[in-house]
């Protein structure tokens, strides 16, 4: 059996072949495979080619989805494109735990490995990049546009823009060494070794070793071994009823003292 040169024009309308071993030689370093179909469709004729030669391997379909190989002096390239509106390029390799993917088209990028609850994903487009790990709405997501960074994990969100940090959260702590600071929906609490601070709907608790003061909206109770006040200028206690006892000894020192 003879291979037609790639010179001869003649024009078969079928041709097949069947052999253990199939050898296409060119001296010149080039080869070159078409199919064309000439069928009347809205983008034109339909043709398929295969180009070889000693740099460069080419498979392209109607001009809208190629492959190239490239060998260079210093480096090799592969280059896979899809064209036009709906063009997309996907890579896949499927398992029995696991499958990973990498899908690109003309509306974004997507990179995904993992089934079910231990997927991951990394998706692009033109407003966001986001990355993701688990379930969607229980798993763990990071968001990021130009305007903003949001974390996510469950129902607990962070959100950093240039204005600030915006958090929705069951709770929040941070700890550092003796320092905790827990915000809940029950209130704030502050600890610094043994001196703590407790916020909530009834009020404040301050509490040092064996000192304790409330401002609460009852009043004020204080409580504590010794008790200083100072002032520069002038104080004024005003009160419908005022008690003052001390127990062991009550000492007042003042220039003037005046009751009314």
């Amino acid at each position: 059996m003879s291979i037609l040169p790639l010179t001869t024009q003649k024009m078969v309308d079928l041709y097949n072949l069947t052999c253990n071993v199939f050898v296409v030689s060119a001296m010149q370093s080039y080869v070159r495979i078409s199919a064309l179909d000439d069928l009347v469709s809205p983008t034109g004729p339909q043709y398929g080619t295969v180009e070889i030669n000693g740099t460069n391997i080419s498979l392209e379909s109607g001009g809208l989805a190629s492959v190239n190989l490239t060998n260079q002096e210093e480096s090799g390239a592969v280059d896979i494109c899809a064209s036009g509106l709906a063009g997309a390029v996907s890579v896949s390799s499927v398992g029995e735990e696991s499958n990973a993917m990498l899908m690109l088209n003309t509306s974004g990028a997507l990179l995904s490995f993992g089934l079910g609850e231990l997927l991951a994903q990394v998706a692009l487009n033109g407003e966001a990049l986001s990355l993701s790990m688990g379930p969607g709405g229980e798993g763990s997501s990071i968001t990021m546009t130009p305007e903003s960074i949001t974390f996510q994990v469950g129902e607990t969100i962070m959100t950093m823009t240039a204005a600030g940090i915006v958090t929705e959260a069951q709770s929040v702590e941070i700890n550092c060494d003796d320092t905790n600071i827990s915000i809940s929906p029950e209130g704030i609490n502050e600890e610094v070794g043994e001196v703590t601070r407790e916020m909530n709907v009834e009020g404040h608790n301050f509490t040092a070793g064996e000192v304790e003061y409330n401002v609460g909206v009852a009043g004020i109770v204080g409580e504590g071994p010794t008790m200083e006040l100072e002032f520069e200028a002038a104080s004024e206690v005003s009160a419908t009823a005022n008690s003052i006892t001390g127990e062991a000894m009550l000492s007042q020192e003042a220039p003037i003292t005046m009751f009314e």
